[in-house]
């Protein structure tokens, strides 16, 4: 069994939890991704609740991740995103998003990499205004048209390999019904 991050299937995850983000690994288990849309019906309920849960959905390439603030001994990174398409919510086109780095951490091993693209569920920051966090099971990335979770969770699960426009499909169906 080989374990890698970003690959969540359903099988056995290993999770350290943060302040603000997950880091996960999972068994890959290529058997357990739904091809289409049409493999997601089971789960759409839990996609509703995740999609009206962000205030603010964008996909965003990662312009540069800098150190931002420390508190009570953890480093928090600023990720500067360069939003291309908007698909909830409001936004002038620049968003700094922040994660814990716990401490010790490089800010090359965060999971956001330099002008890779990424689907992400926001909310905007509790402790730091101007800063948006992820929702939980709101961080994907984008990779020949395809996203992959980085955190676990049913939604997250579910949506993992899927193609970009199956999943944008349903995000614009729940923005709807809103």
């Amino acid at each position: 069994m080989s374990l890698r991050a970003g690959s969540l299937g359903r099988g056995p995850c290993i999770a350290a939890l943060g302040i603000l983000g997950l880091i996960a690994c999972s068994a890959d288990n290529a058997t357990d991704r739904p091809d289409s849309a049409g493999d997601l019906r089971d789960d759409f309920t839990g996609a509703r609740s995740l999609v009206a849960s962000a205030p603010l959905i964008v996909i965003a390439n990662v312009g540069e991740i800098t150190p931002g603030r420390t508190t009570e001994g953890l480093t928090f990174e600023d990720v500067h995103l360069e939003v291309t398409q908007q698909l909830k919510g409001g936004t002038d086109g620049a968003l700094i998003l922040e994660q814990a780095a716990p401490e010790g951490r490089s800010l090359d091993a965060t999971r956001f990499e330099r002008e890779d693209r990424y689907l992400l569920l926001l909310r905007p920051s509790r402790s730091h205004p101007g800063r948006h966090v992820p929702v939980r099971q709101g961080q994907y990335r984008i990779d020949d048209d395809r996203v992959f979770s980085l955190q676990p969770g049913p939604v997250a699960d579910a949506w993992n390999g899927v193609a970009l426009d199956d999943v944008l499909r349903q995000i614009r169906a729940v923005t709807v019904e809103q």
